[in-house]
Protein backbone atom coordinates (compact mmCIF):
# COMPACT_ATOMS: atom_id res chain seq x y z
CA UNK A 1 0.00 0.00 0.00
CA UNK A 2 2.80 2.26 0.80
CA UNK A 3 4.44 1.77 -2.72
CA UNK A 4 1.01 3.00 -4.39
CA UNK A 5 0.77 5.73 -2.26
CA UNK A 6 4.39 6.63 -3.15
CA UNK A 7 4.34 5.92 -6.75
CA UNK A 8 0.67 8.07 -6.86
CA UNK A 9 2.67 11.01 -5.21
CA UNK A 10 4.72 11.10 -7.33
CA UNK A 11 3.09 11.07 -10.13
CA UNK A 12 0.86 13.47 -9.03
CA UNK A 13 3.51 15.81 -8.75
CA UNK A 14 5.41 15.27 -11.83
CA UNK A 15 2.47 15.22 -14.26
CA UNK A 16 -0.86 15.62 -12.12
CA UNK A 17 -2.93 12.41 -12.18
CA UNK A 18 -6.37 11.71 -13.43
CA UNK A 19 -9.75 11.47 -11.79
CA UNK A 20 -9.32 7.90 -11.15
CA UNK A 21 -5.70 7.70 -10.28
CA UNK A 22 -6.85 10.52 -8.21
CA UNK A 23 -9.29 8.81 -6.48
CA UNK A 24 -7.14 5.61 -6.00
CA UNK A 25 -4.42 7.80 -4.66
CA UNK A 26 -7.09 9.13 -1.75
CA UNK A 27 -8.28 6.14 -0.85
CA UNK A 28 -4.80 4.03 -0.84
CA UNK A 29 -3.73 6.86 1.46
CA UNK A 30 -6.56 6.51 3.64
CA UNK A 31 -5.58 2.55 4.09
CA UNK A 32 -2.35 3.37 4.78
CA UNK A 33 -3.02 6.00 7.81
CA UNK A 34 -5.41 3.78 9.17
CA UNK A 35 -2.91 0.69 9.13
CA UNK A 36 -0.16 3.06 10.41
CA UNK A 37 -2.66 4.30 13.15
CA UNK A 38 -3.16 1.28 14.63
CA UNK A 39 0.61 -0.49 14.12
CA UNK A 40 1.76 3.17 15.94
CA UNK A 41 -0.94 3.14 18.23
CA UNK A 42 -1.23 6.82 17.63
CA UNK A 43 -4.16 9.02 15.99
CA UNK A 44 -4.73 8.97 12.45
CA UNK A 45 -4.15 12.81 12.16
CA UNK A 46 -0.80 11.66 14.03
CA UNK A 47 -0.03 9.32 11.25
CA UNK A 48 -1.67 11.52 8.50
CA UNK A 49 1.05 14.14 9.27
CA UNK A 50 3.91 11.54 9.36
CA UNK A 51 2.58 10.08 5.77
CA UNK A 52 2.59 13.54 4.22
CA UNK A 53 6.02 14.81 5.66
CA UNK A 54 7.29 11.60 3.86
CA UNK A 55 5.75 11.99 0.62
CA UNK A 56 7.02 15.85 0.75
Amino acid sequence: MAEVVRNLALRDQSKGLSAGEKSMFVKARSVLVSELSFALDVSEEDALSQVEAKLS
